[in-house]
């Protein structure tokens, strides 16, 4: 995961916060970690919180203090063994992956999860083509595909949107 900037840590704080006091919410699944902040944050709610990264080199050390458990594999490869999650947030990963693939993991995800909260950049941005293949930008979403996916936005902020499904 890329830095976040702090208007969309706190949209998705928000939204765990406003989700946790209408439901009894005890577990999330953070994919795509990076440095742990997502992480960090939730601890103050929720008594079950994992990580799915695939970042080279590994997650670092301090993952494995903030989450339970840390699942050192790509979405892809891990997504057919996700249990059930109250929330899974999936924030700066759709972009570095392939638009079909990226929809195909949402769509599972959705049945996996009360909530899913993932982030998109707003417009295309071909980033960092030269780096490994987990660092590029291959994808964005539009608003009407994310509403064809029963989605809606909860945030724009310069270059990124958030989104519930």
């Amino acid at each position: 995961m890329e830095v976040c900037p702090s208007s969309i840590v706190g949209t998705v704080l928000r939204r765990m916060e406003y989700y946790k006091e209408r439901n009894q919410l005890e577990s999330i699944l953070d994919i795509g970690a990076g440095k742990g902040i997502f992480g960090f944050l939730a601890r103050n709610y929720f008594n079950q919180i994992k990580i799915i990264d695939a970042v080279e080199p590994k997650p670092c050390k301090s993952l494995y203090d903030i989450y339970d458990s840390v699942i050192e594999k790509k979405i892809e490869e891990y997504i057919d063994e996700i249990e059930y999650y109250d929330i899974i947030l999936i924030i700066h990963v759709m972009e570095h992956l392939r638009k079909d693939i990226a929809i195909d993991i949402i769509e599972k995800l959705k049945s996996k999860c009360d909530l899913l909260i993932f982030s998109s950049p707003a417009t295309y941005m071909n980033l960092k083509p030269h780096l490994k293949d987990l660092k590029t930008h291959k994808s964005f979403f539009t608003d009407n595909e994310i509403k064809g996916m029963n989605g809606k936005e909860v945030m724009l902020k310069a270059r990124c949107k958030v989104y519930e499904l």
